[in-house]
């Protein structure tokens, strides 16, 4: 649970890509700091937006990809999306 704790922005350094930033940050908890960086890209609009979050050097977005293909693998597309729905 991250009630009241604080989060630092760290310098954002600009990357080879001007449509995709690396956002780091850090928890900072009773226990020490948790790393937190977010992976934006910009759209057709111009707007930012979030597209994977790594938390301690784990990526929501290459995690979930790998629960989503056994997903479709073992039981199809229709009963990904149907879950997806549901929750």
């Amino acid at each position: 649970v991250f009630d009241g704790e604080k989060i630092k922005f760290l310098p954002y350094s600009p990357g080879n890509r001007p449509d995709v930033a690396k956002v780091k940050s850090l928890y900072i908890l009773g226990d020490g700091n948790l790393p937190v960086n977010y992976r934006l890209k910009k759209n057709d609009n111009g707007d930012w937006k979030v597209f994977d979050i790594i938390i301690d050097g784990i990526s929501l977005l290459k995690n979930y990809r790998s629960d989503f293909k056994n997903h479709v693998k073992n039981k199809g597309i229709e009963s990904l999306i149907k879950k997806l729905n549901d929750n």
